[in-house]
C-alpha cells in the first residue's frame, strides 16, 4: 500500500515497473516532507484523485511533491522531458509515456495557478495510466 501511495504521489501512477529501494525511500521522504506542510494523510490522496475531489490540502500536497521532484516549477512550468523520463521509469511503453505527457501537460497548462496545474496533471495521469 505504501508503494502504491508513493507512486501515486509521484505522478498519480501505479508502477508497472518495480521501483528500486532507493527510489522508494526518496519518494517516501518527499511525501513525508510535503505531508508535514500540507497536513494530508496518504489515504486521502488516492480518494481525491479517483473521485472528483477538490480538496485544497491535497492540491497543495500534489504541487509540493511535483515541485520537489522537479516536474513543475514554482511558477507552474511543466518540464515535459523530465516528466516523460519519470513516467518511463514506471511504464514499459515509452510511446505511451510520451502520449500521456503531451495530453496531460496540455490539459494542465490550461490552468492558471501552479497548484491547479500540478493537480490537473496528477489527475490526468491517474486517469490516462495503463491499468496493468
Amino acid at each position: 500500500m505504501k508503494t502504491v501511495v508513493l507512486c501515486l504521489c509521484v505522478l498519480a501512477l501505479g508502477a508497472t515497473k518495480p521501483l528500486s529501494d532507493e527510489a522508494k525511500e526518496m519518494l517516501k521522504a518527499i511525501h513525508e516532507e510535503c505531508a508535514a506542510d500540507s497536513g494530508v494523510e496518504k489515504e486521502d490522496i488516492m480518494k481525491v484523485l479517483e473521485e472528483d475531489g477538490d480538496d485544497q490540502k491535497i492540491k497543495d500536497h500534489v504541487f509540493c511533491f511535483q515541485d520537489k521532484i522537479g516536474i513543475i516549477t514554482s511558477e507552474g512550468t511543466i518540464d515535459r522531458a523530465l516528466l516523460k523520463g519519470k513516467l518511463s521509469d514506471f511504464l514499459e511503453d515509452e510511446d505511451k509515456a510520451e502520449e500521456i505527457v503531451n495530453k496531460c501537460a496540455d490539459e494542465a497548462e490550461g490552468k492558471e495557478s501552479p497548484v491547479e496545474r500540478a493537480f490537473t496533471l496528477g489527475k490526468c495521469i491517474h486517469r490516462e495510466k495503463p491499468t496493468e
